[in-house]
């Protein structure tokens, strides 16, 4: 069955609802979520979300809503009533939808979980196929409910939203001609606060940092390849490089409990020791000023769907150096140092030339640099825009 459809209520806004699974500690899509409503506030107001979840929602992110811009209504029941098998196979979601309609919503924004039929327009976001292109990482069943997951929104649903043209590829080799259309709106992200020298320099004094480090902030998962950084920073040191690593993430991998004790065994090492600093997880105004201060932003992941970091240093005016992902690629050519995300050599290459670099971008780059991410964060707000008129009005 796919999605319901309205006529557009001329004059009237568009609300855009989203329906946010309490329980999933995915802070990857709620920072997504978060960065849509502020750019869409900015320059498209006339689109305006409304977040469903249910009591159990941590006030913390209720109130990260409210600040960003979104109408918040907690009153939905578990969530888990929402994808029992029962509900889905039946077609009848009447509780969600009704609450839909009272709302006045006219398109459902599909992120955390596939919904069911409902009575609406839906946009469904898949930000990327990681089980598909790193199977290892996952157990089969992991790769049976992803797959599952996959094939309703896009036999489902009229309208799939990807984030990069390498995930394009991607869900076309998982299913070659999709019933939904597809869309490919990459993003860009809206700082929430200015950086200057002075908020640099009390970041990096707040965590013991002298200028010229390069900063890797990436979670410990084992998809971000840290080993390889490690490692390579290990032989750039050997060959006589001068450098200093920056870390910062929470040290979890719910996939491996092990991984982040193995790479603090590898950064206590002593020929790596003296060259890394690991911050643990940091304010977030401190990430985005630790970023702009840097030589460099380190990113050597094994994958990423349209990478945050990439685009808050874009942002920021901070230099890059990243593996050669086709999305990495697609987000920066032509402006990072690209190395083989599976060659520890050329990795160490790509470090000892980030090396030479200059310490910081000076505040006329930065500001170019905030220039174009405006320029890219209008363009994302009026491709969302246009996609969604475009789906409520079939």
């Amino acid at each position: 069955m796919k999605d319901g459809q309205q006529p557009q209520r001329s004059g009237i806004p568009l609300r855009i609802g989203v329906v946010w699974d309490a329980r999933t500690q995915w802070l990857g899509g709620w920072n997504y979520f978060l960065n849509v409503v502020r750019v869409i506030g900015a320059f498209a107001p006339h689109v305006q979300f409304v977040l469903f979840s249910s009591p159990d929602l941590d006030e913390k992110f209720a109130r990260q809503a409210r600040e960003a811009g979104a109408e918040t209504i907690l009153t939905l029941p578990p969530f888990r009533r929402f994808t029992h098998p029962r509900i889905l196979v039946s077609g009848r979601h009447a509780v969600l939808g009704a609450m839909l309609r009272t709302a006045r919503i006219d398109l459902v924004f599909e992120m955390t979980n596939y919904l069911g039929p409902l009575p609406l327009p839906v946009i469904s976001w898949i930000p990327d196929a990681q089980h598909r292109l790193l199977p290892r990482l996952f157990s089969r069943r992991e790769r049976f409910q992803r797959d599952l997951e996959f094939h309703r929104r896009l036999t489902r649903r009229a309208h799939v939203m990807l984030s990069s043209q390498s995930a394009h590829g991607d869900i076309l080799a998982f299913m070659p001609r999709p019933p939904a259309r597809l869309h490919v709106v990459p993003f860009a992200v809206r700082p929430t606060l200015t950086i200057d020298d002075r908020a640099i320099a009390a970041a990096q004094a707040r965590h013991g940092l002298e200028p010229g480090y390069i900063y890797l902030p990436n979670q410990f998962w084992q998809h971000k390849n840290h080993v390889l950084a490690l490692e390579a920073l290990a032989q750039a040191i050997e060959n006589g490089t001068h450098i200093r690593l920056a870390l910062s993430g929470q040290a979890l991998d719910g996939r491996d409990g092990g991984y982040p004790q193995t790479l603090a065994r590898l950064m206590a090492a002593p020929a790596l020791a003296r060259h890394v600093t690991m911050l643990g997880v940091i304010p977030y105004p401190d990430l985005l000023a630790l970023i702009a201060g840097s030589r460099a932003l380190l990113n050597p992941s094994l994958f990423e769907g349209w990478s945050t970091t990439v685009e808050e240093a874009k942002a920021l005016g901070a230099r890059m150096v990243l593996s050669n992902l086709p999305v990495h690629r697609e987000q920066a050519e032509g402006k990072a140092i690209f190395f083989d995300r599976h060659s520890v050599d050329d990795c160490a290459r790509a470090l000892h030339e980030a090396a030479s670099l200059p310490i910081a971008p000076d505040t006329e780059w930065r500001a170019a640099a905030a220039a174009a991410n405006l320029a890219d964060q209008r363009i994302y707000a009026g491709k969302l825009a246009a996609l969604f008129q475009a789906a409520v009005s079939g």
